[in-house]
């Protein structure tokens, strides 16, 4: 699933900036699955800020470090 919410300049700015970090969009991980429609534009925002500032990709933040058991890092 993807974001579907509401698209600002500064969501655009945070796109980009997580993009050239992990080489795709924060919107679109197949781990978080339906947990984007729960989200507020603000706490998706938050995230991705949060993503940038630790430098862990969404699935890291939103769903905790545990989330590659196997170790993989995305």
């Amino acid at each position: 699933m993807l974001w579907h919410g509401e698209r600002t300049e500064e969501l655009n700015d945070l796109y980009r900036q997580y993009k050239r970090l992990f080489g795709m969009s924060p919107g679109g991980y197949e781990e978080i699955n339906d947990g984007y429609d729960g989200m507020t534009y603000d706490e998706f925002v938050g995230y991705i800020k949060e993503c940038i500032r630790r430098k862990k990709s969404m699935p890291y933040i939103v769903i905790g470090d545990d989330v590659y058991e196997c170790g993989d890092i995305y």
